[in-house]
């Protein structure tokens, strides 16, 4: 596996170097708001306070327009084969964001669509000027850079520590690599750990050994970051009824003993549990109606 991951990253390096020797790619936008990150606001959603706050200010907010000099990648057929045989990704037909080398702006608004196909995934972006990042809905995976020593290490956002606000996307069938924000401002902020655990916009991000043996996982979580508990050593995880899909979640946990999942969930993906040599027994809800690599 680590084998074929290495070639379709050696594919993506390749493809993306022969794509802007002969075009730029880079993302014209222009706005002077484009540093204004704020959280999409449902216009349905029911208010029963009118001078009760929408959103949560402590988030990033919605951005007015995209950051100029982001660079893209379209995928083809065959990447999108490889991404899916290497890390169990199921991208659909779009772009990769694979550059912020002419990025001047220190607050990121990353588009949800580019030349009229969605933006699905981001790699090579470690910008360490950057101090916010706001990722679309559209994002199917944020990936790590490289794999080695039993967990997924480096990424999109690894040392980047001047970076401590994150909007994350709000589909839970995304695939996110936990240690893309290895050494981020935000995972070096110890205030944002709690127990063991660092929670980024709704996904639980990463463990420690400070996790206690048996964890309960925060009630309303979105998803869990592929390798999440790979640092840990705990033993029991009881999954709340919010998390109705997993990627990943468990990898490389070899501590863990039993997993409690809820009948919320739907969908089961990629390496959710794997090499966890210890556990014994799982119980999948009748709610699952599918099950990945």
């Amino acid at each position: 596996m680590r084998t074929n991951f290495f070639v379709v990253l050696l594919c993506v390096v390749l493809a993306f170097s022969c794509a802007f020797a002969f075009s730029s790619c880079a993302l014209s936008f222009t706005d002077n708001n484009a540093g204004n990150i704020e959280t999409p606001i449902d216009p349905d959603e029911p208010t029963t306070d009118p001078d009760e706050p929408t959103t949560d200010p402590d988030e990033p907010e919605q951005p007015a327009a995209p950051t100029e000099g982001l660079e893209f990648m379209l995928l083809e057929n065959h990447m999108i084969a490889s991404m899916h045989e290497s890390l169990g990704a199921n991208l659909p037909d779009g772009y990769l964001l694979v550059g912020m080398e002419n990025v001047t702006e220190t607050d990121i608004v990353i588009p949800s669509t580019y030349n009229g196909l969605p933006v699905v995934g981001l790699l090579f972006l470690a910008n360490k000027d950057i101090t916010s990042i706001y990722i679309p809905d559209s994002v199917l995976l944020i990936s790590p850079s490289d794999a080695g020593g039993g967990r997924f290490i480096g990424g999109c956002f690894e040392n980047c520590t001047a970076l401590t606000k994150i909007r994350l996307p709000q589909n839970p069938d995304a695939m996110i690599y936990g240690s893309a924000f290895d050494g981020c401002g935000y995972s070096n902020d110890a205030s944002n750990w709690k127990n063991g655990a660092l929670y980024i916009d709704g996904w639980l991000i990463d463990t420690s050994d400070e996790l206690p043996a048996e964890y309960t996982i925060e009630a309303g979580t979105r998803g869990i970051a592929v390798g999440a508990f790979a640092r840990s050593s705990v033993t029991k995880v009881t999954v709340p009824d919010s998390v109705t899909a997993l990627n990943g979640a468990f990898a490389y946990c070899t501590t863990i003993t039993e997993a409690i999942l809820p009948q919320t969930l739907s969908y089961i993906g990629s390496a959710a549990f794997s090499d966890c040599t210890q556990l014994q027994t799982i119980i999948i809800p009748d709610s699952v109606t599918s099950i990945g690599y």
